[in-house]
């Protein structure tokens, strides 16, 4: 499908079993659009996740200085940066709904270059100018399998939530409280826009154990009071990191 916001559509009609969506980035950091999807639909869950090592490679029939247009999707742009202001500063940047749009349209446009994978150069027929040109060595993207269902204990698992909290101080504050008094690691904590009302924000959490854990249970008990709003999001293998 075309975007973030399809997958969580295409999971919630029943038209999938599963999707794949990209929660967070090692160089950028938080995945905007998969947050606000959890907002929208909070009913579904995350059954497993996946780390990736990734690379992006500079995809054209053109050489270096011809190329004047550079296309990818916002996060392969960001991720680098750096490199294409070193290598390729008379290019202009230009963002696209994916990687395999940017390959098409390197491949059909004089002097236009592509950000994406190895895989895209042979699907479309595009020379590899430039290997692993992301800024940095350790470039990882953690995604989101999402499905409607909860995923069972493993003994190595981590638990997400997503939840609201009174706009007032210390409020966050008494929530962490939380999870030190029950001696539950955090692994994740972001921040996001709540849409429907201004200035309010929606927190994700995840953290180490299984929902059915006997202090991560507790934990959970102890939080709900103190939301406005608590959705957990699932309980789901930790993932080791793939090339």
């Amino acid at each position: 499908v075309a975007n973030i916001a399809a997958v969580f559509e295409e999971v919630s009609r029943g038209h999938v079993d599963y999707g794949v969506v990209p929660l967070e980035n090692s160089t950028d950091g938080r995945v905007a659009d998969t947050l606000d999807m959890f907002v929208r639909l909070p009913s579904l869950k995350i059954c497993s996740e996946v780390r990736l090592h990734v690379h992006h490679n500079l995809l054209s029939n053109g050489e270096q200085p011809e190329i004047h247009r550079i296309y990818s999707k916002p996060q392969a742009l960001s991720q680098c940066r750096n490199w294409l202001s070193k290598n390729v500063p008379q290019a202009t940047l230009h963002e696209v709904t994916s990687t395999t749009a940017a390959a098409q349209l390197a491949k059909t446009n004089p002097g236009a270059a592509a950000i994406a994978s190895r895989e895209a150069a042979v699907q479309y027929g595009l020379r590899i100018l430039f290997s692993n040109i992301e800024d940095s060595l350790h470039n990882e993207t953690r995604f989101a399998v999402i499905g409607t269902h909860d995923s069972g204990k493993t003994g190595n698992d981590k638990t997400a939530v997503m939840f609201m909290i009174p706009h007032s101080p210390g409020s966050l504050a008494d929530i962490l409280s939380l999870f030190k008094l029950n001696k539950v690691n955090l692994t994740w904590i972001e921040s996001f826009p709540y849409p429907a009302a201004k200035g309010e924000y929606v927190f994700f959490l995840d953290f180490d154990g299984h929902q059915e854990d006997a202090k991560v249970k507790k934990t959970l008990t102890a939080l709900e009071p103190q939301c406005e709003k608590l959705f957990i999001l699932g309980s789901f293998p930790v993932a080791p990191l793939t090339e």
